[in-house]
């Protein structure tokens, strides 16, 4: 597997509370996964993360659009 660093999410170091991620999607964040069903890709995900000292949540949001060819057509679509 290619290298996901990119989109890791730290644990250790981080203090009690809420922290913020913003991530920016792309083909090649599908890539990494030999996942290439997609023509193109353009996503915004944010994540809330809350830790507790014996809990962890995260809420994720997202939006943007891919584009995927028609399995009938073969049209491109969005």
């Amino acid at each position: 597997m290619k290298n996901t660093k990119e989109y890791l999410i730290p644990f250790i170091g981080l203090k009690l509370g809420k922290h913020h991620f913003e991530y920016q999607i792309s083909n090649a964040f599908f890539e990494i996964f030999d996942y290439n069903e997609y023509q193109d890709s353009n996503i915004k995900v944010n994540v809330e993360k809350k830790k507790k000292s014996t809990l962890l949540e995260l809420s994720f949001k997202h939006k943007g659009v891919v584009n995927v060819p028609c399995d009938l057509t073969s049209e491109d679509f969005d």
